[in-house]
């Protein structure tokens, strides 16, 4: 899986457990973590690594397009 994060750019993370042995791994490696903006009052921590977005519209595409590293 390490190989596979250190390629990645964006993850999606599930609505229940923000800070998974996933969502760390990915954190190390960089990896933006795309979350619903209905998560955004949970995130206390590493709050640059993600990316709060409503999943509920079609314009995401756009708005990733547009995030600078």
């Amino acid at each position: 899986m390490q190989s596979l994060l250190e390629k990645t750019r964006f993850s999606l993370i599930s609505n229940e457990n923000a800070y998974s042995l996933f969502s760390i791994e990915c954190i190390n490696n960089h990896v933006k973590l795309i979350s619903n903006i209905n998560n955004k009052k949970k995130i206390k921590y590493f709050k640059k690594n993600f990316i709060f977005l409503n999943l509920n519209k079609t314009s995401i595409i756009k708005k990733l397009k547009n995030i600078n590293f």
